[in-house]
């Protein structure tokens, strides 16, 4: 067999200029592209995750299936204005404002965590009852978001009997996948993407209070 002037076989320096263009990765340099190079596994998670950015407050339309969740822990009281001149957009007071509202008129709303078919997070507002006084509308509305929680649901409005009726969906529909959903946010962060600083009623300058009391 033939050999290179210096001896050595023509396998032998094919073998020896492998190991020079390939080495060995190096674990313990964090900066190898082994070590770095992400994989495509999670460009697809990144780009299949909606960001959350929006949250409507508002009841559901009368042609959107929805349900709500489950976990009492996305249910929250709250002090609410309803600012009838932006359409009836709600706006959240801070409880330590209460008494300084004086005569601007709030109401006291439970606010349901739900979703819509199109994967679309919402807190629907159902006044609370102070009294046992009979009101088809609020009591058909708390028997709505019960069921809401169980099974995809469509609300419409009876004039002729006072009251909300609620229609199941008829297909199959596969359950919401609440912690995808949330992505891991508690109901304050929800509560803030919702209303953000403009739409949280907390010091006599706000907005919103010096329109009501008519100081612009």
């Amino acid at each position: 067999m033939n050999q290179s002037p210096e001896g050595e076989r023509p396998s032998e320096i094919v073998n020896s200029a492998k190991d020079i263009e390939k080495p060995e990765p190096d674990i313990y340099n964090p900066f190898t592209p082994e070590n770095l190079k992400l994989s495509q596994e999670y460009l697809d998670q990144i780009m299949a995750t909606p960001v959350l950015n929006t949250i409507s407050v508002a009841r559901p339309g009368d042609q959107e299936f929805v349900r709500v969740c489950p976990d009492i822990d996305y249910h929250h009281l709250a002090a609410l204005i309803t600012h009838h001149e932006e359409k009836g957009a709600r706006y959240l007071v801070l409880p330590a404002f209460i008494p300084h509202l004086n005569k601007i008129k709030y109401h006291f709303e439970h606010l349901y965590l739900y979703v819509t078919r199109q994967n679309e997070l919402g807190f629907w507002p159902v006044k609370v009852r102070f009294d046992n006084r009979e009101n088809k509308w609020l009591e058909s509305a708390e028997a709505a978001v019960e069921e809401a929680t169980e099974h995809w649901i469509c609300i419409t409005s009876n004039q002729r009997k006072g009251r909300w009726e609620t229609a199941k969906a008829i297909g199959i529909i596969p359950d919401p996948d609440w912690p995808k959903l949330i992505q891991g946010k508690s109901i304050w962060e929800l509560l803030a993407i919702a209303f953000g600083s403009n739409r949280l009623v907390d010091r006599e300058t706000h907005p919103l209070v010096q329109k009501l009391r008519g100081a612009n």
